[in-house]
């Protein structure tokens, strides 16, 4: 019983084989005229097909009733739980009484900005839900093709692709995923007298203009001869005018990714699959067909990859007419459809060339792949170690290994050669271990600048300063565990601002009052007592660190007030009551500050030294948690001296 596979919804019993998702269940016994567990497959892909589908597919969809929230009067605020944007884990909106004290406002702004992010989360979670029905379906097909399991533990929540759901929302560049086989499908027309047809929107007719490299070939060496792909399909596809203005209508905005172009969405596979360096577009984008014909194309061959940047246009030209449609709908509700082309034609074909370049040099690595030279260069490099084989002419560039070769002709444009040669850098690359391609690069010394122009432009530079950068490093990155055992990095997160627990006055034991506002060019602050015992700390900037220096400064000067048994921030209640928060907070406050020593000295060091440069953000807030821990560190001191201080008597002398 134990060798047998295990299918996603599928039980194994004495008789046969039961199938059980949800409340549906039905049972398939054992039988030498048909295969048990194949009927078990074929049942739970249709139910999978109906829309029954197993616990942990789908991301719930939060209803507007779903709004609650938590009055914390032991903290001075209110609360309510929500999940973050990326990664959808749970976190929390809060409201302290001292920003808000009418109850019934602070409910209201709580609510809005649950609203507001319930309706971002419904967008995400439907793009997900159907990107995971779609891959739930492909991979349960192919068990029922293959018999071999491929959906047990694969329901778990899937970050990276509601990250990318995320991406696909805000508009930015095409989702790198793993693309799967497209499977031929009948395609029914929507049931309408109006329906119009739009095959002509989808006509492919690629000119083979490969026999002269062949010829020249030839001439050269007796090389394998390129595979010519032929393309030429007319799909019939019609959709009836009331869907098409019904799908119109609900068209997505228009996303400009890829060098200030409008260009629909596509993906390039460059994960080292079976599947590397394809390009394939989606069929339908919110219900208006872009590749009715499901292509995708292998971009590792030059006809093939003249072939899908031809298509890429055309399925773009499509997308385009879509945008134009959807603007006639929406600035003039009562507007005819006129199903024409687009005014602007075809454009400039050229536009496909420079989004896939861009995008293939996203993937690969700007840095190594943005230029024809350094391409050349890594080419250059394989064919001295013979992993490839490299011929430069002023004709044409010409690649081979093993198995598979490439031909770029010369009298194309520099963006096409760039694109080709990146793709055959790539594609030799892709067959090497990264041990062994580090190993090789590191030797050529690709990458490395001449020592002497480091030792003009560091000369400032001191060894001790290159030793204590070694030491930083080797205490924070390597062995941080070893050198700060009670620090979780984790827990170091300081809240914003209005979110921090404020101290009463000193003098009235008042709660203060704290007015904060910041956009991105400006942050202000001002604290002050309700009945002015002091004057008012503000503290105004172009970073939201004035904002934090007001709070500290509130704290320092009412530091007789703070309680840091009753502070959740930074764990301290935890470590406050298993009697550890002096060291704590002296280890904290100690990798802090290396920590800030490690970024400033990030800042002078060569770059071919430091090799990973903390941003100006992340070394401001680290800077800012220092004052923190500086100042929890104060007030440690101050508890601990009134708790062991001894009292002093009066002593009477005769």
């Amino acid at each position: 019983m134990s060798n047998k596979p295990k299918f996603l919804n599928i039980f194994y019993i004495k008789t046969g084989v039961q199938v059980r998702i949800g409340t549906k269940s039905r049972a398939f016994a054992y039988s030498k005229y048909a295969n048990a567990v194949k009927s078990a497959l074929q049942w739970r892909n249709e139910c999978y097909k109906s829309g029954v589908l197993p616990n942990g597919c789908q991301v719930e969809i939060i209803e507007r009733d779903a709004f609650s929230l938590v009055e914390q009067p032991n903290y001075a605020r209110t609360r309510c739980n929500i999940r973050t944007r990326i990664d959808r884990k749970v976190t929390h909106v809060d409201i302290y009484w001292s920003v808000e004290t009418d109850s019934y406002e602070r409910s209201k702004k709580l609510k809005k900005r649950f609203e507001d992010w319930r309706q971002d989360h419904n967008l995400i979670a439907s793009l997900y839900n159907e990107a995971r029905r779609k891959e739930l379906l492909i991979m349960a097909e192919r068990e029922e093709e293959t018999f071999t399991p491929l959906l047990v533990d694969k329901l778990k929540f899937n970050a990276d692709l509601w990250n990318k759901c995320v991406d696909e929302v805000d508009g930015v560049k095409p989702m790198v995923t793993t693309i799967t086989p497209h499977k031929a499908i009948k395609f029914d027309a929507d049931d309408a007298d109006d329906a119009i047809d739009l095959s002509h929107m989808f006509t492919l007719d690629f000119k083979s203009a490969s026999e002269e490299l062949n010829i020249k070939l030839d001439s050269q060496k007796k090389l394998p001869k390129l595979k010519l792909v032929s393309l030429h399909r007319k799909p019939k596809v019609l959709r009836s005018e009331d869907k098409l203005r019904e799908n119109l209508i609900n068209f997505p905005e228009v996303n400009t990714n890829l060098r200030g172009k409008v260009f629909l969405p596509f993906v390039i596979e460059t994960e080292k699959r079976s599947s590397y360096l394809r390009l394939a577009v989606d069929e339908e984008l919110h219900g208006l067909p872009i590749n009715p014909c499901r292509l995708n194309f292998d971009l590792t061959n030059y006809d093939e990859l003249t072939h899908a940047l031809k298509f890429l246009y055309r399925s773009n030209y499509i997308f385009r007419g879509y945008i134009q449609k959807h603007e006639l709908l929406s600035d003039k509700p009562n507007h005819k459809l006129a199903w024409d082309a687009p005014s602007d034609s075809m454009g400039e074909p050229m536009l496909a060339v420079n989004s896939v370049l861009d995008s293939l040099l996203l993937q690969l690595g700007r840095k190594s792949f943005n230029s024809t030279g350094k391409c050349l260069e890594r080419l250059a490099i394989w064919h001295k170690h013979e992993i490839c084989h490299l011929i430069t002419d002023d004709q044409f560039f010409y690649v081979n290994a093993g198995q598979w070769s490439f031909v770029c002709p010369r009298n194309t444009s520099k963006q096409m050669q760039h694109l080709c040669l990146a793709i055959m850098a790539a594609k030799v690359e892709s067959n090497l271990e990264k041990e062994v391609k580090n190993r090789i690069l590191l030797k050529e010394n690709v990458g490395q600048a001449n020592l002497n122009d480091l030792k003009r432009r560091y000369n400032h530079v001191s060894s001790e300063q290159l030793d204590r950068f070694k030491a930083l490093q080797n205490r924070i990155h390597h062995n941080r565990f070893k050198f700060y055992p009670l620090v979780d990095t984790r827990a170091l997160k300081t809240p914003k601002p209005d979110q921090v627990y404020l101290s009463r006055c000193k003098h009235c034991g008042s709660v203060p009052t704290a007015r904060f506002k910041g956009n991105s060019q400006t942050y202000f602050a001002q604290i002050f007592c309700p009945n002015k015992c002091e004057q008012p700390i503000i503290e105004e900037g172009q970073h939201e660190r004035e904002m934090h220096l007001a709070v500290i400064n509130w704290e320092k000067r009412n530091i007789e007030r703070m309680n840091l048994s009753n502070i959740y921030m930074w764990n301290l209640k935890l470590h406050s009551k298993n009697q550890t928060l002096g060291a704590y907070l002296h280890e904290v406050r100690s990798f802090l500050s290396d920590n800030v020593e490690y970024n400033k000295l990030t800042r002078i060091l060569p770059r071919e030294v430091v090799k990973d440069k903390a941003g100006k953000g992340f070394a401001r807030n680290v800077e800012i948690n220092l004052m923190y821990a500086e100042l929890f560190l104060e007030a440690f001191d101050l508890m601990f001296m009134r708790q062991h201080e001894t009292p002093q008597h009066n002593v009477q002398y005769k």
